[in-house]
């Protein structure tokens, strides 16, 4: 009945192939769009709502349950998929780039969402229960190297293109004295390396505590006349300094230089940034730095093109490798599919249509708010609205439209007995008793605390995950640590999945052994800790060293913390009927939980202005997540090993 074909030919490529889209899709879209000059509150808005798919996926899972194979759905959406990778590498280079990028993110996400659903079916129906519990824990494993590939390798790789794909970069040197040094100065060697770019270098070494300007322009037009962003960094003598920047060199650094654009028009206008030195400098130095300007889209498209032809290969060797299982077979439908899916948009699409209404309000909204809008209310805003202050508009409208919903339907019996006999009757139509589903998941006793629980526990660290990235490639000046897109690479795709496996293996351990009431509070202060942690880091923008141990802790924690609310999710699914369903359900809160602070992260952030008033901001909001930690209903014994007699 089961196929014959071992899982060794299909599981890992295949969890391989689930994990791949998600990551680019929700993570690896973060640090894209900052490289590419997005605000941050569009960075946190649009890639907050790219995860959209995974919140209401659980509604559209009966659609692939019964109409198709799961065997056609796993490979229909791995070729759109590869397509939609190749799609995004044409279009990074051109000037539609960012809707056209979004739209074709949004449509992968979609369809990664639907490959979820169909290979975790076709996972149970290749393999018999034994071969399954064999495989589990592999398949988890190959999830996880797609995140190492995703946030490590890929952007790595995407960062060494951007160092290379320009002109040659041009290397300088300043000298640094300390304050009142009578001494000898030392030598100064002359620019070298490219000639694409003409600086101005202060004429006498910097001194300690003090600042001097460079001004820079460009030798030469660019090539198609398009515009050309220039960066400065520090040139690393050493290998090891790119890992660990520690030494006199590096307390001079460069301010007001990760972005220096030159357009078509001005490419000959001189610009300036600034050369800091540390004030407790105590011998001269003399530090070397780089001006490069790397081709970004073009770094990305390469990137993201080879992913997208790798991809490509993985779904031709899945459409040989994956086995043909007599049970995978298309189920009789009572409803041909477009009915089915009609209804089933009817009946969550629509609600579901709340959550990106926003957009519409942003589209509608100018420069100024309209003169209906009471002046009390525009009075908070300034005369001319910058895009920050739009999204967080829509947001207030997102937030408002949901109270006028939840209130409505708690205080209006009609309209709760009108939605229910509507709902129910699309079930019915659709072929798909759905209705049955979420009245019994609604109906379960607490599932106030519970949904409180799935929504705020992460409240705080999903805001600060979607600003992290942000955070890590602003420069000094605008309160970040002004690292570059390998180091990131590094930082996460390495040292920071160890921290989160570990993590996850203790915590997963540790409420085992002692069960979820009692460990709950601990393991929220090990989810929580770690913002304490970044608020330090804004404050003291230490050296890339600190900040690797920094990455490992919050991963770590992050795993801790977040066993528990895995395993809750297993309790709350396990109470009653439909547990698969149910499980399902939770799911989709667990994304919405990711989704909604993700959005607003972004808008805090620029409003705020500095990382660490956002940080301190995030600190103060995890106190949500220990309040509804506490409030939980749970069993004492859940999760925990029964002693044998």
């Amino acid at each position: 009945m089961y196929p014959k074909r071992s899982g060794w030919w299909w599981v890992p490529s295949l969890y391989f192939a689930q994990g791949i889209p998600y990551v680019v899709v929700t993570m690896v879209t973060v640090t894209l769009y900052k490289r590419f000059g997005v605000s941050n509150s569009q960075i946190g808005w649009y890639t907050s709502l790219l995860g959209l798919p995974w919140v209401i996926k659980p509604l559209w899972g009966p659609l692939v349950d019964l109409y198709w194979t799961k065997r056609n759905w796993v490979l229909s959406t791995q070729f759109l998929m590869a397509v939609g990778l190749l799609l995004v590498s044409l279009v990074l280079p051109t000037p539609l780039w960012w809707k056209a990028s979004l739209t074709v993110f949004a449509l992968m996400a979609f369809a990664s969402a639907t490959h979820d659903i169909a290979a975790d079916g076709f996972y149970m129906l290749g393999l018999d229960p034994h071969r399954q519990a064999l495989f589990n824990g592999l398949r988890s494993t190959f999830w996880r190297l797609s995140m190492i590939i995703g946030t490590g390798v890929l952007v790595i790789i995407a960062g060494v293109l951007e160092s290379h794909s320009g002109p040659k970069p041009v290397v300088f040197s300043v000298a640094a004295v300390p304050k009142d040094w009578k001494g000898e100065v030392p030598q100064v060697p002359a620019p070298r390396g490219g000639d694409f770019a003409v600086l101005k270098l202060p004429s006498e070494p910097v001194v300690a505590g003090t600042t001097s300007a460079v001004t820079l322009r460009l030798a030469r037009p660019a090539e198609s006349n398009t515009t050309v962003a220039a960066n400065v960094s520090w040139e690393y003598t050493k290998w090891y300094s790119f890992f660990f920047p520690v030494g006199p060199e590096f307390s001079v650094r460069a301010e007001e230089a990760d972005r220096i654009e030159f357009g078509p028009d001005s490419w000959d206008k001189e610009k300036s940034f600034v050369l800091k030195v540390d004030k407790n400098l105590k011998q001269p130095v003399v530090a070397h730095f780089r001006v490069s300007a790397g081709n970004i889209p073009w770094a990305w498209a390469i990137c993201l093109g080879v992913v997208g032809g790798v991809y490509l290969l993985l779904a031709l060797y899945h459409s040989l490798a994956l086995p043909k299982s007599a049970l995978d077979v298309r189920k009789t439908a009572e409803r041909p599919f477009y009915r089915a899916a009609f209804w089933l948009f009817l009946a969550v699409g629509i609600p579901a249509l709340l959550l990106v209404a926003p957009l519409l309000v942003k589209q509608m909204l100018g420069s100024q708010l309209p003169e209906w809008v009471p002046a009390a209310i525009r009075d908070l805003f300034p005369k001319k609205l910058g895009d920050a202050h739009k999204d967080l508009i829509a947001f207030l409208c997102l937030v408002g439209l949901a109270l006028v919903v939840g209130i409505g339907f708690g205080l209006i019996a009609p309209l709760r007995r009108l939605f229910g006999a509507f709902f129910s009757a699309c079930a019915r139509n659709s072929g798909m008793p759905f209705d049955q589903v979420f009245v019994s998941f609604f109906q379960k006793k607490g599932i106030l605390r519970m949904l409180a629980f799935l929504l705020f526990y992460r409240f705080a660290d999903a805001m600060l995950v979607k600003m992290i990235t942000p955070f890590m490639l602003d420069p000094a000046e605008k309160g970040g640590l002004g690292l570059s897109t390998t180091q990131i690479g590094f930082a996460y795709g390495t040292i920071g999945v160890f921290g989160l496996l570990l993590g996850g293996i203790v915590g997963s351990v540790y409420a085992a052994t002692y069960g979820l009431q009692k460990v709950r509070l601990v393991m929220c202060l090990f989810m929580n800790v770690p913002i304490a942690l970044f608020v330090f880091l804004s404050y003291y923008q230490p050296a890339f060293h600190i900040v690797l141990g920094s990455v490992f802790i919050e991963q770590f924690g992050y795993g801790f913390g977040f066993s528990f609310y895995m395993l809750y999710m297993l309790y709350m699914a396990g109470q009653g009927e439909h547990k698969t369903s149910h499980y399902a359900l939770c799911t989709g809160f667990m994304a919405l939980s990711y989704m909604i602070p993700g959005m607003i992260s972004g808008i805090i952030q620029e409003l705020l202005g500095h990382y660490f008033e956002f940080f301190l901001v995030v600190l103060v909001l995890s106190i949500s997540s220990f309040v509804v930690a506490y409030i939980i209903p749970v069993d004492p014994e859940f999760g925990r090993k029964k002693k044998t007699a």
